[in-house]
Formats: C-alpha cells, sequence, structure tokens
C-alpha cells in the first residue's frame, strides 16, 4: 500500500497545472482549500475522512484522480484544531466543476449533533448549514478566478472567444 500510494504521490507532485482554480480563505470558525498539487493530504483524504476514497475502497479512482489528472483536486474544510471537518474530490469537465460529494468524518457529526447511525440520512442543521456555505463560498471564487483567468488569455490572444465560452465555469 505504502509503495502505491508513494507512485500516486509522486507522480502527482509533478503536476503544473491544474484547470481546477486554487482557492483558500476563512469563513467564520473555518478555513479552506483547494489542496496544492504537491500536497499530500490528498492521499490519504478518505482514510481521515471515514470515506471510501482510499487504496482498496469503491472511491479509490476518485482518490488517484485527485492525484494525477489536471482536472481533479481535493477541497477540504478545517476547524481552529486544524481537524478536516469536511472534503470533496472536486473534477472539472469543461466549464462544469463539481464538489463530487460532501464527506464529513463521522466524529465531526457526531459532535455536531448528528447521532449515530443517521450520518448518511441527509439530516441538516447549523453545522451542515455552515459548510454547504463554505461550498457556496469557494465555488464563487472559483467561478470568479477562472473568468479572470481566461479573460485575460482571451485578451492576449491565447484563446478564441468560442474557446473562452466553452472553458470558462
Amino acid at each position: 500500500t505504502f509503495n502505491t500510494l508513494q507512485q500516486i504521490y509522486n507522480y502527482g507532485k509533478q503536476r503544473v497545472f491544474s484547470s481546477i482554480p486554487r482557492v483558500s480563505g476563512t469563513k467564520g470558525e473555518y478555513t479552506y482549500e483547494i489542496l496544492r498539487l504537491d500536497d499530500p493530504l490528498a492521499v490519504a483524504i478518505g482514510t481521515l475522512t471515514d470515506c471510501c476514497q482510499e487504496l482498496g475502497n469503491v472511491a479509490e479512482t476518485c482518490m488517484e484522480h485527485s492525484m494525477v489528472d489536471k482536472h481533479g483536486r481535493i477541497f477540504v474544510i478545517k476547524n481552529k484544531k486544524g481537524e478536516i471537518i469536511a472534503q470533496s474530490w472536486v473534477w472539472r469537465n469543461n466549464n462544469t466543476i463539481c464538489f463530487d460529494n460532501i464527506e464529513v468524518p463521522d466524529k465531526q457529526m457526531h459532535s455536531h449533533g448528528i447521532k449515530r447511525g443517521l450520518e448518511d440520512s441527509g439530516i441538516r442543521n447549523k453545522f451542515t448549514d455552515e459548510i454547504l456555505s463554505i461550498y457556496k463560498l469557494a465555488a464563487e471564487e472559483m467561478i470568479e478566478l477562472d473568468k479572470k483567468t481566461y479573460s485575460k488569455l482571451l485578451e492576449e490572444g491565447k484563446i478564441t472567444e468560442e474557446q473562452y465560452e466553452s472553458l470558462i465555469l
């Protein structure tokens, strides 16, 4: 397992480009970010957050995609203690970006009022609403950053108007 993860990480850290804008910030008591391309946290994200984005589990390919493909990343939200309270595999296909599920560790769900056994039931409360508002904020920031990036490429004549229209989030 270690050798496989190391191979994925070593391949991924060679990336120099991603089509997914890297945003980061703070909202209330939480920080959020699209992980750096070379951040090793991405290979362990499933294990750290009780989800299937790990070697040998059903979303192994999602974890790998987030590390090696220019159209894949990981988004994380952390509390003041630096604990991950939510994360998503993020992928892009032309002008569409997707936070593919919002994964919250069971410990965080329980400590914020979601009872054991109900973690996947769709229950919403103040905590989950705060998480969702951070996702919406990050998405807005990604759209704005993407627009600036592609507008500059259009102005410099590096892409056509047609390419701009098809690529802008």
